[in-house]
């Protein structure tokens, strides 16, 4: 291939990654730390994923943990089981496994943004996709993409779903569903958005057609979860063993409105402490972004097609559904799943596009600081 088709191709995603790269490398150091030691991107629940990697699944009473209420349950079955399982793959070659880990994330969060701007950026340079594409590198929680955890293997199965379900090939999207699934605790809400999608554009047909594709695609992403219920029942003998664990950190249905204010009022409420205000202001900027879109199509419906009403769909189900479930999910890395979503970021104004992306690429830096500090989980 010519070398200015390629890099006209690869070229745009890969300076964004190299970008990101750059700036947590700059945070490391800042710090002290090695940018190149895997073990400065392991933090909190990366062990889990590592311990999974190398040890496997386990389930126990949390009596044995000094703290935990006795009739909770501990473990490491809480988290899926695709991004250590692939850790554990390339282990074979002699990489440690949190090396693996790391260049995993790395692989894949390059490979998210290499997908989003051929699917859905049509491979096409200009100053529009361009800030698309630079707030996709550095969108709120954007460390997460590179550190010990599968976000970045998440959003590269959401986008390629995306593309696939909005060109209708039904059943690799749901493949695509299924891997989302089994990778990440919240990739199954993709269900829900294939579902309510295909009840959008088969409106008007009989339910006999409408009903084979609804069991396709998002029938395959439920059963991408189901398989991490079957697994955990073969490894640890519980069908329920995921919620077991999840259920002491308060998951269950919430009124959103409360949380949201939660999460945002420490920006205006005194005293000022940074590394509470930093994780409030993601928050808010996550919320404008969000707002600006849902004001812009809905000001301007002629914007709605097939496609912008899929995302718009993804956003919305990605965004409320962390809020939702309880104040024990990590909304800063709950919202770092939304970056498929900045497709829709082209069809706002210009100067907002702008401010939001400037905002973004501003906000990287001491929410990777945080990470870096152990403040974030």
């Amino acid at each position: 291939m010519p070398l200015n088709p390629f890099l006209k191709r690869l070229g745009p995603p890969l300076a964004v990654f190299l970008l990101a790269r750059l700036m947590i490398a700059i945070a490391a150091l800042a710090l002290n730390l090695d940018p190149l030691d895997p073990v400065t991107f392991s933090r909190w629940d990366s062990g889990h994923y590592l311990h999974i990697a190398d040890q496997g699944y386990e389930l126990f009473s949390c009596d044995r943990i000094p703290g935990y209420d006795p009739e909770d349950w501990c473990g490491n079955t809480g988290w899926l089981p695709a991004y250590p399982w692939l850790m554990r793959l390339l282990s074979v070659t002699g990489l440690p496994t949190i090396t693996a880990g790391v260049l995993l994330s790395a692989v894949f969060h390059l490979a998210t943004l290499i997908a989003l701007y051929h699917y859905f950026l049509d491979a096409t340079w200009n100053k529009r996709n361009a800030l698309c594409l630079l707030l996709a590198g550095f969108f709120p929680g954007c460390i997460y993409y590179h550190a010990v955890f599968p976000i970045s293997i998440c959003t590269f199965c959401i986008v390629l779903m995306l593309h696939h379900l909005r060109q209708q090939r039904f059943l690799v999207a749901g493949l695509a569903g299924a891997a989302a699934a089994f990778t990440y605790s919240t990739g199954f809400v993709l269900a829900a958005v294939a579902t309510a999608w295909l009840v959008w554009i088969g409106r008007g047909q009989p339910w006999r057609q409408r009903v084979p594709k609804l069991l396709i695609t998002p029938g395959l992403t439920m059963l991408g979860f189901v398989l991490v219920l079957v697994l955990h029942h073969v490894v640890v003998g519980d069908w329920l063993a995921f919620f077991k664990v999840q259920a002491k950190y308060g998951h269950g249905i919430h009124i959103p409105i409360g949380i949201f204010y939660a999460r945002i009022v420490p920006i205006v409420q005194p005293p000022w402490v940074w590394t509470q205000d930093v994780q409030a202001l993601q928050t808010f900027v996550v919320l404008c972004f969000v707002v600006a879109i849902a004001v812009t199509f809905f000001r301007q419906r002629r914007l709605l097609n097939p496609q912008t009403i899929l995302l718009i769909l993804f956003m919305f189900a990605f965004w409320l559904f962390p809020v939702i479930t309880g104040p024990g999910v990590s909304s800063y890395r709950a919202e770092s799943l939304l970056l498929p979503s900045v497709v829709l970021v082209r069809y706002l104004p210009w100067s907002v596009q702008v401010i939001l992306t400037i905002t973004a690429v501003l906000l990287a830096y001491p929410m990777t600081v945080l990470f870096y500090q152990h403040v974030l989980v």
